[in-house]
């Protein structure tokens, strides 16, 4: 995240057009001409093999200062790992506000006035918080987490299930705030899996972006489980699973693996980076063991247990 102070975002002045500044991982403030200053959070979805971005407005600066807008931000982040559409929760929650206080107007025989401050305010907080079954304040909202998910934002080590996992699928899971990928191989992704492929740039991961007990050419304990960070070793943008060789998209070249829309990089289904592209190092593995077949821990060395 970027050092950005309040006292930073107070100083920013408008100009003759609106303007962003970004403070990392999506979010950013946004400027208007005018002087108002928002909070944002950019972020992608997956449609089919479409990468869509959105634009979700967090909230005025006025009303949520930088420390809320963080964390709002880390629970947006999660929300969206987790495949929720932050954007329709916004909606529900601003419309049930909406017909709360219609209602109790009506029961108080009050004049319809103005939309609030207050509701302004309720209807960010709450299209965060909605899934969880209550209304908290802002600042406390990190202590009243779980004791999973604070581990979760504190980087601790994550349980991952892969009991229901089939071959040829990948689920993603989030762990220090970046996307974890788990891929089940089929048979015949193993058995394509070269120990020198002219393609690589690092087909052996010399390199040190994995644990030793990883450093083969399947970039894993267990060669029909694949654990990655799904970070481009570019820019940070995150790459598509592209498992079907041959594509008309990416060439006839192409053997399956993942590929990086942003600037174009590619890697093999081991995570391994081809030559040629943008990304200069194959995509990194994280710590992690198997506590029985079908679960793994990720963040922490089995040999370390």
């Amino acid at each position: 995240m970027s050092a950005l102070t309040d006292k930073d975002i107070r100083a920013l002045k408008p100009k003759d057009h609106h303007y962003r500044v970004a403070l990392g991982e999506g979010l950013f403030l946004w400027v208007s001409s005018s002087g108002n200053k928002s909070w944002q959070y950019r972020y992608h979805v997956h449609l089919g093999d479409t990468r869509k971005e959105k634009i979700y407005t967090i909230g005025d600066y006025q009303q949520i200062n930088l420390a809320q807008a963080k964390s709002i931000h880390t629970t947006l982040r999660q929300d969206v790992m987790k495949g929720i559409d932050i954007q329709a929760r916004k909606i529900e929650q601003k419309n049930k506000i909406a017909a709360q206080e219609d209602n109790d107007r009506s029961a108080d025989d009050a004049v319809i006035a103005p939309i609030s401050n207050r509701r302004k305010f309720l209807t960010n907080v709450t299209s965060v918080m909605g899934g969880i079954g209550g209304l908290f304040a802002l600042v406390p909202f990190l202590s009243s987490m779980s004791p999973s998910e604070r581990a979760k934002s504190a980087g601790a080590p994550i349980e991952i299930d892969v009991s229901s996992l089939k071959p040829g699928s990948y689920k993603v899971v989030e762990w220090r705030g970046k996307p974890v990928w788990v891929v089940r191989r089929t048979k015949e992704m193993i058995d394509q899996t070269l120990d020198v492929d002219d393609l690589l740039r690092d087909p052996k991961s010399l390199e040190e972006h994995q644990p030793s007990y990883t450093q083969n050419k399947y970039r894993s304990i267990n060669p029909e489980y694949l654990v990655l960070l799904g970070v481009c070793t570019h820019l940070g943008c995150s790459p598509l699973y592209k498992p079907n060789p041959k594509s008309e998209e990416l060439g006839l070249d192409w053997t399956g693996g993942f590929f990086c829309p942003c600037h174009g990089s590619k890697f093999d289904l081991s995570g391994r980076v081809h030559k040629g592209v943008p990304a200069p190092y194959n995509l990194e593995v994280p710590p992690y063991y198997f506590a029985t077949e079908t679960r793994i821990i990720v963040g922490e060395d089995g040999e370390n247990v």
